[in-house]
């Protein structure tokens, strides 16, 4: 597939906040674009979810190394299909917010600059801010069933207290 990273691609690394920024909010769209997409017949849907009633494709592992982007910061590819799903919009939402706001290899990027340029761009373009608390509980709990055999107790513990902030029982999404 052509394309980089989102946050890596172009001729060169990203030093630029404002370029980043654009890139962020390029992946981001990504959103809308898939909430658009009918699922396929044959697709299963998203168990234990909380819906508005609306269904479309859903990737269900949207993040930085998922989405590629080419030197002319558009979109041209989306990788690892893996997690898809037809479900409600919001829930692959809500699965990209948990990942970047709870997963340790994005931590380090709100301190630099261009990561926080990039992450806030795709915050904005994705609609983070519009998530209720039952789609944030949600993605929360489906990144800890998901990332339970990959990360470490200590490593998921920034979504358990996102969890327990959010007042969640704690039974987890499939």
């Amino acid at each position: 597939m052509p394309g980089r990273p989102g946050l890596l691609a172009g001729p060169g690394p990203v030093v630029d906040p404002g370029r980043a920024r654009r890139r962020g909010l390029t992946c981001g769209r990504v959103h809308g674009v898939l909430a658009r997409v009918a699922a396929p017949a044959g697709v299963r849907g998203v168990e234990r979810a909380p819906t508005t009633g609306r269904t479309a494709l859903l990737h269900l592992d949207l993040h930085p190394l998922n989405v590629l982007v080419g030197d002319d910061d558009e979109v041209s590819a989306v990788l690892d299909w893996a997690n898809a799903r037809a479900g409600d919009p919001a829930l692959d939402v809500a699965r990209t917010w948990a990942l970047l706001a709870a997963h340790p290899a994005v931590a380090g990027w709100r301190g630099s600059p261009v990561g926080a340029a990039f992450l806030d761009g795709w915050a904005e373009a994705a609609g983070f801010s519009a998530l209720d608390d039952d789609a944030r509980r949600w993605g929360l709990e489906f990144f800890l069933t998901d990332q339970a055999g990959a990360l470490s107790e200590q490593e998921l513990g920034s979504a358990r207290r996102l969890l327990a902030d959010l007042g969640a029982d704690g039974d987890a999404a499939g």
